[in-house]
């Protein structure tokens, strides 16, 4: 049972929401798939001990991609492509944080391993919509610029994400 209200409500946006894209003649959107899973969330953030805070940011994340970017276009608008990026790339290095929080790194290490981490995930999924766009006929990639920018982003997201986690890992604690 979901405790945390603002995950539930999201949860429930998202269920909404997601056939709301298929209604809208979207079906070979492969957001209409991500939405799918993005329900599973919360069982996932279980199996994988992650912190409620954590699966209320992906689920969060989840929503403004599918009901804020999809549903009412904010795809559209100049920036926002980048902000999820970004977005991601933040939620990627928390995620990477996580699972290797009781790994011994060097500290000199720590961030850059998140970043490239985090931009490898990122290039992976601009070759999913570089095959959406092939196989599906899909509009996800609009030129090799914006592409570039993604991974830009990605690596920002990751990079400020890695340095506030880094942060809050190491910073003195007071007596």
């Amino acid at each position: 049972m979901m405790k945390n209200p603002l995950l539930l409500l999201l949860y429930v946006i998202i269920a909404i929401g997601t056939p709301l894209i298929i209604l809208q003649g979207q079906w070979r959107n492969p957001v209409v798939w991500l939405g799918y899973a993005a329900l599973a969330i919360p069982l996932a953030a279980r199996f994988f001990h992650m912190p409620g805070w954590f699966a209320t940011l992906v689920v969060f994340g989840s929503f403004l991609e599918i009901i804020i970017g999809n549903v009412f276009g904010a795809y559209r608008l100049a920036g926002f492509d980048l902000i999820m990026h970004a977005f991601a790339g933040f939620l990627l290095a928390v995620l990477f944080l996580q699972f290797t929080k009781n790994a011994t790194l060097p500290r000199t290490l720590l961030l850059p391993l998140v970043v490239f981490t985090s931009l490898g995930v990122g290039a992976a999924f601009e070759v999913f919509e570089f095959m959406s766009d092939t196989m599906l006929q899909t509009q996800l990639q609009h030129s090799l610029q914006n592409t570039m920018l993604d991974l830009v982003a990605d690596g920002a997201g990751a990079f400020i994400g890695a340095l506030f986690l880094i942060y809050a890992k190491f910073k003195p604690r007071n007596p």
